[in-house]
């Protein structure tokens, strides 16, 4: 046997075992021997020095682990009372002679000292120094004093003497002259301070991160100070200076030395001087204020610390002798030589009882699982004896065991229970496997006292003896597997040879458990995973097996359950698959405190050897832990963190992406290949693995997971885990990972916590997402229940365990207090711990905290929960954080929360609370509104927190001093919560009650802050009719003008360097930019001084620098250049603005100044540039120094044509957070656009980057706070094949090569694409790079199965013709939001070349005649449809073709000629039109569709051959044509039946109706358009069939023409027909009612979800046509009027667009729609179509009326004007605008009988100024803004019921000689569409107004006509 070595870092040296031909070797749980004990140079027999009496002579105990434990057992053998301190560091003297013990470990409980595990004295590591001591009360009770005179071995005896009757525990530090010298700097004492430590000839600081009180006692025991009290952070005792030495310091407590505890190494680290980490012991000089009361709890927590930590370190170790076998990581006792200590403890315990448990099986198979529970303090034995037939033996497998060793553990017997041959012992492992030789096997348990036992399961078989009985079952004996069509032998699909043929198996029942069977036969490792749905391809044959199921531990698959051979109801497509780990090298983890931590060491060619620590980080660890079942990486330490090793380096530069699941499918070297020494070695910690689901756990600490963690948690699974620890202790339960399915209240997975026993009432809440949560229970249980459903799954979470003493959380809660506010029971919430007041950080703090809080001090309900220091900013420390309260608890030491003094938070962020005792006791405030002008205050809404009352209308006006600005707080807001808060809101106006002030409506928030600009802030609330809520409570207080500047910043963004930019200010906790309007070079002057960059070298606009995304906060600067800040400056008033972000102001300045400010001027700043050579580096600025704050650099690589560039970090070390939100780098696959990112990085050595073309960007960007060395970078230009690529394309887990799921490989790994934005063009680019044909379908929703690996796009927009798919737009390489369940596929065209079968029978069925209807085929003897996707005019003329019907007409889809039935053939049909069936075309293959029948297609054919000139387009422009479908019914655009191909040839048609052919329409000419196939105009008609394709029928559909023998289609621009009107208007006695037609909208480019009145939030209810407004009079931002008596309500319909980033989109310009109802006699009523891209900006309106006297109409009601035969009709157009130079003009006046259609047949009243019609006269009108006219409607009212009027009004300025309005009749000028031709400045505004309706007048006495 290999000699063992065991690694202890508290003594930082080797004990190895001996040899075991020396004998047996004294270890842990050893057999119970009694030891006499003494207690010697103490005070009496019951204080001492500890000695033991062995062989005749006294021998002393080694300190090492000894607590208060040890000491109590001590104190009990001698009966000498209680223990009171466990002193070490030989506190009563050193001993002589032998030291007989070392490393006791007690519970507590034990009788005597032998009962405890212990090192023999051939392995202690200790000097006399180190002898234990202890001090007992007595055998009265009194407490022993201390000894009289201070021993001489002890340097700091007379302080620990002093202090003895205070303390639990003395420690005293031996400082080794190899380690780091260590001091505490401060005005205390040298037992008090900073710490600080001297390496390499300087001292330097240690920063406070995982700062704690296990790091601060070895720092005190350093000093021999005694122990820790206090382990403070943020340099309590002031900021250092120098070096900060080490960060992240973590230790157990056993440490001598603080360099002995994990660290990131020296002098690396992310911290300021400001987090410097400090230290208070116990001999500090005000230590004894602290003491009193305090230093039990203080010491406890340290020896329960300690205690955890012992435990997992020292594991499970007995008696060992030579020969015995190792099971779950332990040795023990063969029975020969040393007697069983587990069977003696049962004889003499439980003799006269009937074991609980146990019992004789003859099952052939089955399962022994968890005995019954038990109390604790119960010695517990089970014995099952499992009997086989005579011929037969017995097998015994356990696939999981984790048992606590020391007391619980598991015995095999080949025999029955008397046999006294043991196969071993176990209490831990994984796939652990025993068999018996006889006919009989008996499986012992044992549980000690002081314990519940954990869960396990044991599985059993008996088999057949074999002839020699040491022979394993072989292959012989079960079916001979294989694994097909895999990437080797150990992948692939499973198939079994049976009878002589090989078969496949069905995947029912498929998982993990049988793939691990099928490897473990084949020796291919462990599984890794279970495939099915015929992955690898469907199989041939016979499908052998079905239904499997195994336990995962049978070492062949006939062992398993199955329905029997060739019994299944399966097919070939459902033929299971493994992928197992194959011979993947080995790997243990040595010298750390387990088997999941230490060195890495692999197994290579039979020998162990290390790993060299260049590239290693958290990937590779994370790896590593996975493959060993333990959990996540916790740390990655490298140079030899576990010491170094020997022996062979076997990797180096390995790199891991993390999801790998063993090291040797990572990348590295090379085997053997290095550069390194053993001082390199690469070292892992983990979290420790978990495959448990719930169970009872009784240790006094320990950690749990969710099953499978840190991989995804099973669903549909409910786990339950109970702690119970000893009566005098509590639990503390830490999260500080769950990541759950996150849905608001985790209805769906959860983790709850009980205070107990799970029993409802005692539930402290369920949780599905937190950063890091801790619990504290208030007795000595706690539960957690794990559940999830059936669906999604994540990470899951892992938990932490300690039981503290009872004193440590009072059952009272923390003693509490508010200070600050106006009373006791307002102010900021301060917590009393350890004889100071500290605060809490507001972090996840709300009104459930705050509850909480007013509940433990007797203050009535809470009423807010400010945080951000609203009471003014505390002092001393924070103590708690991340409290999560559900608001029913009755103190706040109830509430999960972290743990004391553990947090990222300022004083800033202090939390406060206002409860309802200082409010009105008769239940809320009953003030509605008023006048505020004091310096601070609140108000709420009436009867807060009561429900405010219904239709109340409040209005609070704060108005203070001058020189101040008002900071208003809603800590809650509840109203009533509907979208747009159109019934109950809040709205805070910047200044005075008036619209362009408002900051907003709400009704629904957390919290919400405001900041005026102004002395002034107004508050409305309003209430409606119906349903209340408790509402608001706000308070508000005043700042300076410098004390609001200091919340507010200025930065440059998106520039190379920080000193240029788009211009971002910081305001109201926000970040916006500034608009371009009136920015100029003395705007950016201001901005440069600002920021110190020097002199404004210009100042550009219209987002020069891409622009931003949220807030314009300021518009209109205007600057005199002397202004210290930008905001200084006159503007427009915060968020007031008319401007988008494409004009986003930017400023460029020369640089930093030559200021004393300024950076030393001997560092080089380097930061971006052009780089065009072959090769090359660069690095962040500064380098390898700390780059500075506030930069943004940008490289721009760019190679020959043809080549492409590699990227290589060699070096990465940002501010390293996740997401990288500050500091980061990020690349760009070309130039630097969103579409091309790479990713963002700013941790670890990134992957090498290689690019798609010969461009590539890298960014570096830095923010204002913490900074590090930054990056070191190469770069190569490469000549690289295009077949050759770093980035390939396949299509996986099809039939074919050109049919599956697009999987991508880049940057070393494949992965897959998300369907979001899939359609046809990105799958027909896929089609093309893999030459695969055309694209015929593109399917997502994981339709070919589920991929592995990253996602590595998303949101992919093709335009179909690239070359790549890769060069497509996208989301950036691996940003996505998707799961494997959306992964996009593709099927092309060459998929089902090889076989396409033939359909020569067609018919139409359902039609008038046998030339039309729905589309059917016959085969196999039934007739089918076809389905409509993709199916066009080609498919349609093939069916003409073949039934001799002449040309398609139409290929109507949807079902049109009504729903089939019988089966779909064929789906996604694409035809060239020159087939001699359907079955020639394109499609899925036959059934293959994803469809119903109301998708069913049609045909239209024309019945007659036409001939091939006959509808040319050149032949009958001159001539005219028409297609014989009698009258338009109405004018289609947007590509209503479906998108057309080929060319476009027409756009912009101008046709009035009576042309006789579309050539006298005016189009622009042939094939000049600025259209899309989206925007094909269609017709429908109303009689018979020039060609319409995608209608329903034969005269409807897609307007095509055919020119030059190609067909093509026509624009919709300016496309209409006489049809339904747009917009309607109904005039009701309390509300007007307005209609919009959807697809006016749809025409004009815009959405109906994007349109709005006045009032932003009241939208439309939109139905299948139409948006329906329903407008309360007073309401919705609607405008009353009253003049001369009459009274008017005006309401506007408005719209905006939404643009994609980085494209440009041309749209029509936004559509608003003016409604006025006039309720008075005399009568008017106009809808004035607007447009808002001019009123908007320049700030008026036009309106348009009837001046006729309308008496006889009923008042309140919208009505038409009628004209009669003489009457003439009156109207006058109103400008309305501030601005009196102003002026209008009648420009253009038409009437049609279509109120949308204003271009086919219409009358001109007025063109262009010019009068066409002889009864139209202009009046003349006093004022400017108004113009009259007047005409008589008898010439168009002859011809139609009703025409509709539309004008167009030209505004104008006054004086403006070269306007519109002065020019009057002018001609009609032809405007070129070019847009590159300049054009003139516009001096003028045009303005459509209209539609208005103007009827006949029947059935009333007068003549009308």
């Amino acid at each position: 046997m290999e000699q063992g070595v065991t690694m202890y870092p508290s003594e930082g040296k080797m004990h190895e075992e001996l040899n075991m031909e020396k004998g047996p070797m004294l270890t842990g749980c050893q057999v119970e021997i009694w030891m006499e004990v003494r207690l010697l140079n103490g005070t009496g027999r019951c204080s001492g020095r500890v000695e033991v009496l062995d062989q005749g002579s006294w021998k002393t105990v080694c300190d090492d682990f000894w607590d208060l434990a040890e000491a109590t057992v001590v104190c009990r053998q001698l009966q000498c009372g209680q223990a009171v301190v466990a002193p070490i560091g030989a506190y009563f003297g050193a001993g002589s002679g032998k030291i007989l013990l070392d490393d006791v470990q007690c519970v507590g409980s034990e009788s005597h000292l032998g009962q405890c595990v212990r090192w023999g004295q051939e392995g202690h590591n200790c000097g006399h120094l180190e002898d234990a001591g202890v001090v007992c009360t007595g055998a009265d009770g009194s407490p022993s004093s201390s000894p009289t005179a201070e021993p001489e071995a002890t340097p700091s005896s007379h302080a620990l003497s002093e202090q003895l009757h205070h303390v639990n525990l003395v420690v005293i530090a031996m400082t080794a002259g190899s380690w780091a010298p260590v001091r505490l700097v401060g005005i205390h004492g040298r037992c008090a301070g900073r710490v600080e430590l001297f390496y390499q000839g300087v001292w330097g600081t240690v920063c406070d991160d995982l700062w704690d009180l296990p790091a601060a006692n070895i720092i005190c025991r350093q000093l021999g100070c005694g122990w820790a009290i206090s382990a403070l952070g943020e340099a309590y005792f002031g900021e250092g200076s120098g070096k900060i030495l080490l960060d992240n310091v973590h230790c157990r407590g056993h440490e001598q030395h603080l360099e002995e505890c994990s660290h990131f190494g020296w002098f690396s680290h992310n911290c300021r001087h400001g987090e410097d980490a400090s230290v208070i012991c116990s001999d500090a000089e005000y230590a004894t204020v602290m003491a009193q009361g305090r230093e039990g709890n203080v010491v406890g927590a340290i020896y329960q610390h300690l205690a955890k930590e012992v435990l997992l370190e020292i594991g499970c170790v007995t008696l060992q002798a030579g020969g015995e076998a190792e099971r779950g990581g332990m040795r023990w006792p063969s029975s020969g030589e040393v007697e069983s200590l587990p069977l003696a403890v049962v004889a003499g315990t439980m003799a006269t009882e009937k074991p609980p448990c146990g019992g004789v099986i003859t099952n052939s198979s089955g399962a022994i699982r968890n005995p019954p529970q038990s109390e604790m303090h119960d010695n517990i034995t089970c014995v099952w004896e499992i009997r086989a037939n005579a011929s037969s033996h017995v097998l015994l497998a356990f696939p999981y065991l984790d048992l606590d060793c020391t007391n619980e553990y598991f015995e095999i017997l080949d025999g029955p229970p008397s046999s006294a041959k043991s196969l071993g012992k176990t209490c831990s492992g994984f796939y652990l496997t025993y068999s018996s030789s006889s006919s009989s096997m008996s499986l012992v348990y044992f549980r000690n006292f002081n314990n519940i036992g954990k869960n396990f399961v044991a599985y059993y078989y008996s088999a057949a003896k074999e002839d020699n009985s040491h022979r394993s079952p072989s292959a012989e004996d079960w079916p001979e597997l294989r694994l097909v069509d895999g990437s080797g032998r150990c992948s692939g699909r499973v198939e079994v040879l049976h009878q002589g043929a090989w078969g496949t198996v069905c995947d029912d029942l498929w998982d993990l458990n049988e793939a691990e069977v099928v490897c473990r036969q084949l020796q291919c490792g462990q599984a890794v995973s279970a495939l099915g749905k015929a992955h690898f391809g469907p199989g041939s044959g016979n499908i052998l097996l079905d239904n499997l199921q195994c336990s995962g531990v049978e070492r062949f698959l006939g062992q398993c359950a199955h329905s029997g051979w060739s019994e299944h109801n399966c097919g070939h497509h459902e033929d299971a698959g493994v992928i197992c780990s194959g011979n993947w090298p080995e790997l243990r983890l040595v010298g750390g405190s387990g088997q999941c931590s230490g060195r890495v060491e692999v197994l290579h060619q039979g020998t162990w050897g290390t790993v060299c620590d260049d590239l290693w980080d958290l990937n590779e660890a994370e790896v590593v832990c996975r493959q060993l079942g333990c959990g996540r990486a916790v740390s990655s330490p490298g140079e030899a963190h576990f010491g170094a090793g020997t022996g062979d380096i076997l990797l180096d530069n390995v790199q891991c992406s993390g999801v790998e699941h063993f090291l040797g499918q990572c990348a590295h070297l090379g085997w053997s290949e290095h550069n390194c020494g053993h001082h390199e070695d690469a070292g892992v910690i983990c979290s420790g693995g978990s495959t448990s689901c719930g169970g009872v756990i009784s240790s006094l600490s320990g950690s749990f997971s969710s099953p499978q963690y840190p991989e995804n948690y099973p669903t549909d699974i409910q786990c339950v885990w109970e702690i119970h620890v000893d009566k005098k202790f509590r639990i503390e339960l830490t999260i500080p990972t769950l990541k759950l399915e996150d849905i608001l209240g985790c209805p769906y997975d959860s983790v709850e916590i009980f205070d107990g026993p799970r029993i409802a009432s005692l539930s402290m809440g369920k949780f599905c997402a937190a950063a890091a949560v801790i619990f504290f229970s208030s007795s000595d249980i706690m539960t957690l229940v794990f559940r999830s459903d059936s669906i999604k799954t994540n990470t899951g979470f892992y938990a932490l365990f300690n039981a503290i003493p009872q004193g440590e959380r009072g059952s009272d809660g923390p003693v509490l207090r508010l200070v600050g506010g106006s009373s006791r029971c307002s102010g900021r919430v301060e917590v009393f711990r350890q004889g100071a007041w500290g605060t809490v950080c507001d972090y996840l703090w709300d009104i459930n905290e705050a509850e909480v809080v007013c509940r433990q001090l007797g203050c009535g309900q809470a009423v807010a929960a400010p945080g951000k220091a609203y009471f003014g900013p505390g002092s001393g420390d924070i103590l708690l954080g991340n409290i999560q309260c559900a608001g029913n608890e009755n103190h706040l030491g109830q509430c999960p929360s972290s743990s004391w003094s553990d947090h990222n938070c300022g004083h800033h962020e202090d939390a406060g609370v206002v409860c309802s005792g200082i409010l009105p006791s008769h239940g809320g405030s009953n003030s509605c509104g008023g006048v505020m002008s004091s310096l601070s205050g609140s108000f709420s809404s009436p009867w807060y927190p009561t429900n405010y009352p219904t239709d109340v209308e409040c209005v609070w006006v704060i108005h203070v001093a001058e020189k101040c600005h008002i900071k208003l707080v809603i800590p809650s807001l509840k109203l009533e919560d509907i979208y747009g808060c159109p019934y109950d809101f809040v709205e805070v106006f910047d200044g005075w009650q008036a619209a362009p002030l408002s900051m907003g409506r709400f009704c629904a928030a957390a919290e919400l802050t405001f900041l005026s600009s102004s002395n002034v802030m107004t508050v409305m609330f309003r209430s409606d009719a119906m349903i209340t809520n408790t509402g608001f409570y706000a308070l508000y207080n005043t700042t300076q003008q410098d004390d609001k500047e200091s919340a507010m910043s200025l930065r440059l963004a998106s520039g190379s360097h920080r000193c240029e930019g788009q211009v971002d200010v910081f305001y109201n906790d926000t970040w916006g930019t500034v608009c371009d309007d009136s920015w100029d070079l003395t705007d950016a002057r201001v901005v440069c001084q600002q920021l110190s960059c020097g002199e404004a070298l210009s100042a550009p606009g219209h987002s020069y620098f891409d622009g931003g995304t949220v807030h314009i906060m300021l518009d209109d600067m205007q600057c005199t250049g002397n202004e210290a800040k930008v905001w200084r400056c006159a503007h427009n008033r915060w968020f007031s603005h008319n401007c988008g972000h494409h004009e986003d102001a930017g400023a460029i300045c020369s640089g930093t100044d030559d200021s004393a400010n300024k950076r030393p001027t001997d560092e080089n700043f380097h930061c971006g540039g052009f780089l065009t050579g072959n090769s090359g580096s660069f690095s962040s600025p500064w380098y390898p120094k700390n780059y500075p704050t506030n930069v943004v650099c940008a490289w721009d690589i760019q190679a020959d044509i043809g080549a492409h560039i590699q990227l290589t970090f060699e070096v990465v070390k940002l501010e390293n957070f996740y997401g990288c939100p500050y500091d980061f780098i990020e690349i760009f696959d070309g130039p630097q656009s969103e579409s091309f990112s790479l990713g963002r990085f700013c941790s670890r050595t990134t992957p090498i980057f290689t690019s798609s073309l010969n461009r590539m960007t890298i960014v570096f960007h830095s923010d204002a706070i913490v900074t590090n060395t930054g990056f070191y970078a190469t770069y190569e230009s490469l000549m690289h094949d295009e077949n050759n690529t770093d980035a390939a394309l396949r299509l996986a887990n099809g039939s074919h090569r050109c049919e599956g799921r697009v999987e991508l490989h880049y940057n070393g790994s494949w992965g897959t694409v998300c369907d979001d934005g899939w359609d046809l063009r990105d799958a027909q680019v896929v089609c093309t790079q893999l030459g695969c044909g055309s694209a015929m379908a593109a399917f997502g929703r994981a339709h070919f199965g589920k991929g592995m690996g990253p996602i590595a796009m998303d949101d992919t927009e093709c335009l179909g013709t690239e070359a790549r798919l890769w060069q497509c737009l996208h989301s950036g390489w691996f940003t996505h939001n998707c799961g494997h369940h959306e992964d996009a596929s593709a099927v092309c065209s060459d998929s089902a070349a090889a076989e396409q079968p033939d359909l020569p029978v067609v018919r139409l069925a359902d039609g008038k005649t046998k030339c039309e209807g729905r589309v059917e085929l016959h085969h196999n003897g039934t007739w089918g449809s076809v389905c409509d996707d993709l199916w066009g005019l080609p498919a349609a003329q093939v069916v003409c073709q073949q039934l001799g019907c002449g040309v398609a007409r139409a290929a109507p889809r949807s079902s049109l000629f009504g729903r089939g039935s019988g089966p779909i053939f064929l789906d996604n049909v694409r035809c060239a039109g020159n087939e001699t069936n359907l079955g020639q075309c394109l499609h899925l293959g036959l059934y293959v569709h994803n469809c119903g029948h109301h998708e069913d297609a049609g045909v239209i054919c024309s019945a007659v051959e036409v001939a091939p000139a006959s509808v040319e387009l050149a032949s009958t422009i001159g001539n005219g044509f028409t297609l014989g479908c009698g009258e338009g019914i109405r004018a289609l655009g947007s590509s209503h039946f479906g998108e057309g191909v080929r060319s476009i040839f027409l756009d912009n048609m101008q046709g009035k109706g009576n042309e006789t052919s579309l050539g006298q329409c005016c189009p622009l000419g042939l094939s000049v358009h600025n259209c899309g196939h989206h925007e094909d105009a269609g017709v429908i008609c109303t009689d018979q069939p020039l060609r319409r394709a995608g209608g329903r029928h034969r005269c409807a559909g897609r307007l095509e023409v055919r020119h030059q023998g190609r067909w093509g289609t026509a624009c919709g621009h300016q496309w209409s027909a006489r049809s339904a009107p747009s917009s309607q208007l109904s005039c009701l006695p309390h509300l007007f009612q307005a209609t919009i037609d959807r697809r006016y909208l749809q025409r004009l480019g815009y959405s109906s979800w994007n349109v709005h009145l006045n009032d932003k939030f009241c939208r439309p209810h939109i139905t299948g046509r139409y948006l329906i407004f329903s407008i309360p009079y007073g309401r919705c931002g609607t405008v009353r009027k009253e003049h001369l008596g009459s009274l008017s309500y005006s309401n506007s319909i408005r719209g905006h667009m939404q643009g994609h980033p980085g494209r440009v989109i041309v749209r029509h310009k936004v559509p608003r729609v003016t409604f006025t109802c006039r309720l008075d006699n005399q009568f008017a009523d106009h809808t004035v179509h607007e447009d808002d891209s001019q009123s908007e900006g320049t700030g008026y309106n036009v309106s348009i009326t009837f001046l006729q006297s309308l008496a006889s109409r009923r008042t309140g009601y919208m009505a038409p004007h009628y004209g009669g035969q003489k009457e003439e009709v009156f109207l006058q157009a109103t400008l309305h605008s501030l601005n009196p130079n102003m002026r209008i003009f009648v420009d253009t006046c038409v009437a049609s009988p279509d109120p949308s259609d204003f271009t086919s047949l219409t009358y001109d009243l007025i063109r262009q100024g010019c009068i066409k019609d002889s009864t139209y006269v202009n009046l003349h009108s006093p004022q400017k803004n108004v113009a009259q006219f007047k005409f008589n409607a008898f010439s168009i009212l002859d011809s139609f019921s009703v025409v509709y009027l539309q004008c167009k009004i030209a505004v104008c300025r006054v004086g403006d000689f070269s306007s519109r309005c002065s020019q009057g009749c002018a001609e009609r000028k032809r405007r070129h569409t070019d847009p590159t031709e300049p054009k003139e400045e516009q001096t003028e505004h045009f303005q459509l107004v209209g539609p208005l309706e103007i009827s006949k007048v029947t059935g009333h006495s007068k003549n009308h006509v």
